[in-house]
Parts: structure tokens; sequence; C-alpha cells
């Protein structure tokens, strides 16, 4: 048996087919750096996408329980205000207006929703 292996040919990458291979993982890694550094220049920060997130479920929540009143929740990082604001140009919709503000009273995130109102 160990005849048949000394005699086989092992079939392997050669430099050529290396160094391809690592020139087009080094040109994805250098595309995905500059697509992070525009995210990062464009001011939307790992805080600034937490907030989105966070609002993005109160926006659901509130939205699942029908509350349509103005209210201001309090936490940790900074407040979220919710307002409601009639939309004249839809019959029968609302405007729900997220805005994050941290405790020096910088805005930093919005978010816009329009729902249905109930009973309509």
């Amino acid at each position: 048996m160990l005849a048949e292996l000394k005699h086989k040919k092992l079939g392997s990458a050669t430099l050529v087919e290396t160094l391809v291979a690592l020139l087009i993982l080094m040109i994805s890694f250098s595309c995905g750096m500059a697509i992070y550094q525009k995210l990062l220049d464009a001011g939307m920060s790992e805080t600034a996408l937490g907030h989105s997130d966070r609002m993005q479920l109160i926006a659901d929540s509130l939205e699942a329980v029908e509350a349509q009143r103005d209210v201001v929740l309090k936490f940790r990082e900074g407040s979220y205000e919710v307002r409601y604001v009639a939309s004249p140009q839809y019959a029968g919709t609302v405007l729900m207006r997220v805005v994050c503000v941290d405790d020096a009273g910088r805005q930093l995130a919005v978010l816009n929703r329009f729902i249905k109102m109930r009973g309509i």
C-alpha cells in the first residue's frame, strides 16, 4: 500500500493560483472597507444605528397595541419622543414621528411612519 502512495501524484494549487485568490480576497475586503468608511462618513455611527433599531422596536410595539397618543420614553442613553400628526394628504392615516434626543438635547435619529387610524 505504501508503494502505491509513492507513485501517486497529489494535486495542489500553484503559486500563481494562490496569488490570484489572495488578490481577489484583498479586492473584496477593500470594497467592504470603502463601504464601511462611507457609512461612517455619512454620520451613521454605531450609536445611531442602535437608536434606529430601538426606534423601530418602539414604533412596532406602539403600532401593535394601537396606542395613538403622544409619549416620551426615557432611557439611559436619552429619550424617545413619539408624536402623532394627522395626515391631510392621506385620509385615515396618521404620521407617527419618533425622535431620539440625547441628554444634551441633540437630535440623534428620526423615524417617520404612516399608520392606519383606529376604527377606520
